[in-house]
């Protein structure tokens, strides 16, 4: 094949959180030396937020509006297959569905996300998870914020933060979260449960092993080692932004310096069996796979000592992690031309030379 490689196209980008939006998908891989599935990742949309804070939702004129920022939201969209991304989850507040609805089709792969406010809405149109809403737009996941984060210490946790009696802010009560999953799966959403703190953590899998189902917990920053086993056995996935780690190193010894060897651990959830999905997170990290993938495998950035380097997966299985489809007859013809192999070292600046979604063209630099 020469030095270009190409690859189909990842699971999934988004933003996530009460105050989370959306996740982006890189397309697989087919390297030189044979076909492999490339970055599931996601990348999200939603308002800015300060370093640490919580976001406050998407501005939906981001990518549809009117006049001038209308044309901008579609330029941005078509932009996205620059870096190998064939979709995004929207994980806006306002009602994502709705407003997928009234938007033109996108040109990348959209999964809109519903929050607990938007339960009625989803029962009336009766559409689960994966529903088709428009285009290459469908139904999202079923999206709850239990806890905070870690920079504004309100991610819930079992230790109150140094120097305080404070464990951080429980959003959703377990009974309520519970209650939630349960008409959820009536509806025929998947959930994605938010959770940071390690006592978030537990609290979501309790509610997931009394309500049944299967799930994903969106961040799991920091899990004990009981917890993360109780993940693995419940077939709980996680999605992971492993750029995260990389900005908030400090934080983490700070805040959580006798428990540092829970956080992030990417490493000992993939050898665990826990299905794994890498992601951006954007804007709080930007809306790149490739920084989500490169930090997953080196653990390093800008020259610094590698954090936590057991931890590390890697560049096959982090590609792996971040691939929505496979090179194969009946997958969707997502796919992505890179411009060298991926090798750890690249990977932070990897060059994408084409990109693919449903068979059409959203990038071409060949």
């Amino acid at each position: 094949m020469g030095r270009r490689t190409v690859a189909p196209a990842a699971r999934r980008d988004r933003p996530r959180r009460a105050r989370h939006g959306r996740l982006l998908r890189p397309a697989q891989l087919l390297v030189e030396r044979g076909a492999r599935p490339a970055p599931r990742h996601r990348a999200r949309r939603h308002r800015r937020a300060p370093r640490g804070g919580e976001l406050r939702g998407g501005d939906p004129r981001g990518v549809t509006g009117r006049g001038p920022r209308r044309r901008l939201g579609a330029r941005a969209l078509g932009r996205l297959g620059r870096r190998g991304v064939v979709g995004l989850v929207d994980l806006d507040f306002d009602d994502a569905v709705g407003a997928w609805e009234r938007r033109p089709a996108p040109p990348v792969r959209i999964d809109a996300g519903v929050y607990p406010q938007h339960l009625e809405a989803a029962e009336a149109r009766g559409a689960g998870t994966g529903a088709p809403i428009n285009g290459l737009a469908r139904v999202g996941p079923l999206k709850v914020i239990t806890d905070g984060s870690l920079g504004t210490r309100t991610a819930y946790c079992h230790a109150p933060y140094p120097g305080t009696t404070g464990r951080g802010v429980l959003e959703v009560p377990p009974d309520r979260l519970v209650e939630l999953l349960r008409r959820g799966a009536a509806l025929g959403l998947t959930p994605a449960i938010h959770a940071i703190g390690d006592a978030a953590n537990a609290l979501a899998l309790d509610a997931f092993a009394e309500a049944g189902g299967r799930g994903r917990i969106e961040h799991a920053q920091l899990l004990t080692e009981t917890d993360l086993a109780r993940m693995a056995a419940l077939r709980i996935g996680a999605s992971i932004q492993p750029e995260h780690m990389l900005d908030d190193r400090g934080l983490v010894a700070r805040f959580w310096g006798d428990r540092a060897a829970d956080a992030f651990r990417v490493g000992s959830l993939v050898a665990a069996g826990v299905d794994v999905v890498l992601g951006s997170d954007a804007p709080v990290t930007p809306l790149d796979p490739w920084f989500a993938i490169s930090a997953a495998v080196t653990r390093s950035r800008d020259g610094d000592p590698p954090w936590q380097p057991w931890e590390a997966i890697d560049a096959e299985t982090a590609l792996r992690l971040s691939a929505r489809t496979r090179i194969a007859v009946g997958e969707p013809a997502d796919l992505v031309a890179l411009g060298a192999d991926p090798t750890p070292e690249r990977l932070r600046a990897m060059p994408v030379d084409l990109t693919m979604v449903a068979g059409g063209i959203t990038h071409a630099g060949l």
